[in-house]
């Protein structure tokens, strides 16, 4: 895979070729010191890479930023939605590397095909960019417990059918994905009284206030409808159980390690996938016009 260029090549020299190092003397933070050589290493190669979006001082004003959606993330907040720890505590450099060399699927973040030691010294000179980091260490980081269900995909999904609309209300801000008559069925079910009122948009996602902002102006995030959206941060098990296990930093999507029990959050990630594992095929284009189709009542 070759690296992706949002710059030409002739352009891509001009910068390397005006670079002026900013360390030279070492940088102390909350967790120890960061080597000036290294961050200066760390600077050229943002500069090179990441500067185009994020900015000469990474406040997500990059000339390219303007036409980007989502933006392109403010680094200077110290504030990031894929940490791999609790929704809003500062990450780990794994976290950080894993989303540089993967990216952000459904986003302008591209994986780069860059080295180790580049993207090493791109994390640490990252942390020179937020006062967060002098301040606070990264918080323990949240990691995928043993499936339970694992051979069991089906009862699993079935499970996190339930919790997904009725326990953890996931379909206040994510849509639903039952028709009114199964949700009433799920809801006499598990609390001996069927529904008959529903909210209006409940085939729909609700946006919802974020900690970011651009120009001045907080900005409302969208979650995704994993029938429709991609799913930024991968789509293996393991990979959504950290997602929803640690929550998204800056949006209101809380960690859910901890609010559920242990069985019952993987059940929930089972059903998740099996929603992101349909998108785009017949039986999912099924499902949304059925979901489409509905009323307000059931009937």
């Amino acid at each position: 895979m070759t690296t992706p260029s949002r710059f030409g090549p002739i352009a891509a020299l001009a910068l390397a070729g005006c670079f002026e190092p900013r360390f030279a003397e070492p940088v102390e933070i909350k967790t120890g010191t960061l080597d000036p050589e290294e961050l200066n290493e760390g600077q050229e190669a943002f500069m090179l890479y990441c500067f185009a979006c994020h900015g000469e001082n990474g406040e997500g004003n990059g000339p390219s930023s303007p036409g980007l959606r989502p933006p392109p993330r403010d680094l200077t907040q110290g504030v990031f939605k894929f940490a791999g720890v609790e929704a809003g505590e500062l990450p780990h450099d794994e976290d950080l590397e894993r989303t540089i060399r993967r990216g952000l699927d459904g986003t302008p973040m591209l994986p780069w095909d860059i080295t180790d030691r580049e993207r090493h010294a791109i994390v640490q000179y990252i942390k020179t960019l937020s006062p967060r980091w002098t301040k606070r260490s990264p918080a323990e980081r949240i990691l995928p417990t043993p499936d339970p269900w694992r051979d069991s995909d089906d009862e699993a999904a079935l499970l996190g059918k339930r919790i997904y609309h009725l326990r953890a209300q996931c379909s206040g801000c994510h849509p639903s994905y039952v028709t009114r008559r199964e949700l009433a069925s799920l809801a006499l079910e598990l609390n001996g009284v069927a529904m008959t009122t529903f909210p209006p948009e409940m085939y729909r996602s609700t946006p919802r206030e974020s900690q970011f902002s651009v120009n001045g102006h907080k900005m409302q995030i969208l979650p995704p409808d994993f029938l429709f959206h991609r799913v930024k941060n991968g789509t293996e098990l393991d990979e959504l159980y950290r997602t929803v296990a640690s929550g998204i930093g800056g949006t209101a999507m809380p960690m859910w390690r901890g609010a559920l029990p242990e069985d019952d959050l993987w059940a929930l990630i089972h059903y998740v996938k099996s929603l992101i594992d349909i998108r785009d095929t017949d039986e999912g284009n099924a499902l949304r016009r059925t979901l489409a189709s509905q009323s307000r009542r059931v009937d």
